[in-house]
C-alpha cells in the first residue's frame, strides 16, 4: 500500500471572474459536475479514499496511486474536451491535520506534515494542464521497470510488460527533467488524428489570448504532443512485435 496525496486547481478560473461571475460559475459547474461523475467510485470502492472539493481546489487522498492515477488522468482528458485547464500534483503521502480543540463555527486545518505543501509546490512548478508525479513516488511505481525512468530507457525496452505497465506507460519525464507527469491524454479509445485536432484546438484558443492564459494553452497543446510522440512510439513497437 502507497499513500498518495493530489492536490490541482483550474487553471484562468480569475479571468472568467473577470469576465463575469456567470461565467466562472458555469465553469466551476462543470468541473464540479465532471469531477464527480468521474472520480466518484474512487471513495465508493474504497473507504480510505477522500475526496475534498473547495472554490477551484480539489484534494484527493488515496491509498492505491495506480487506481488514482487512472481517474484523475481520465478526469484531466475529460476536462480538456471541455477546455477546462486542471494543473494538478500527486505526492507520496496522506494528507492529515493536527487535531486541535474547536468550537461551534470555527474550524481549524492544521497541516500534519509537508504533503500539502509539496503537492501545491510540484503542482505551480509547471505552466499548463498537468498531471505532475513527484520523482520519490514515481521510483516506487517504477520498482519493476526501472529502464522506464528516462525516455530513452523506455524506447529500448518499451516490450515489457511489467504490472500495471498499461499506467506505467503514460508515465514520462518531464522536458527539463526536474519531475514526471502522466501523459494523460492517451486513452484506450483515442484516435491518432484526434492528437492533432486537439492540438489545433488549443493553440488557436491561445492565439486569442494574453499571458498568462496563452501559455498555459500553449503548454497545454505541447503535452498532447508529447501523449502522441509516446502513444505512436509504443504503438509501432507493438505492431512490429506481432507483425
Amino acid at each position: 500500500m502507497i499513500n498518495f496525496t493530489y492536490y490541482g486547481d483550474l487553471l484562468g478560473v480569475g479571468s472568467y471572474y473577470n469576465l463575469s461571475p456567470v461565467v466562472a460559475q458555469l465553469k466551476l459547474n462543470e468541473f464540479y459536475n465532471e469531477t464527480f461523475n468521474t472520480l466518484k467510485s474512487f471513495v465508493v470502492q474504497n473507504d480510505k479514499n477522500t475526496i475534498e472539493m473547495f472554490s477551484d481546489s480539489l484534494f484527493v487522498v488515496g491509498v492505491d496511486p495506480f487506481e488514482g492515477l487512472k481517474l484523475l488522468g481520465l478526469l484531466h482528458a475529460n476536462l480538456i474536451k471541455k477546455d477546462i485547464l486542471l494543473r494538478g500534483a500527486m505526492v507520496c503521502g496522506k494528507l492529515e491535520f493536527e487535531p486541535h480543540v474547536t468550537i461551534k463555527n470555527f474550524s481549524k486545518r492544521l497541516p500534519k506534515n509537508d504533503i500539502l505543501a509539496k503537492a501545491a509546490g510540484l503542482e505551480k512548478s509547471h505552466k499548463g494542464a498537468r498531471l505532475l508525479i513527484e520523482n520519490s513516488l514515481v521510483e516506487k511505481l517504477m520498482m519493476k521497470c526501472p529502464s522506464w525512468l528516462t525516455n530513452s530507457g523506455y524506447f529500448r525496452t518499451k516490450d515489457d510488460n511489467p504490472p500495471h505497465h498499461k499506467l506505467l506507460r503514460k508515465i514520462a519525464p518531464t522536458p527539463d527533467y526536474q519531475s514526471y507527469e502522466y501523459l494523460y491524454y492517451w486513452i484506450d479509445e483515442i484516435q491518432g488524428c484526434e492528437f492533432k485536432n486537439r492540438i489545433k484546438h488549443l493553440l488557436k484558443i491561445a492565439s486569442l489570448q494574453e499571458s498568462p492564459g496563452k501559455e498555459h494553452y500553449q503548454a497545454t497543446a505541447m503535452l498532447i504532443e508529447r501523449c502522441e510522440a509516446r502513444y505512436t512510439e509504443t504503438n509501432i513497437g507493438f505492431i512490429m512485435k506481432t507483425a
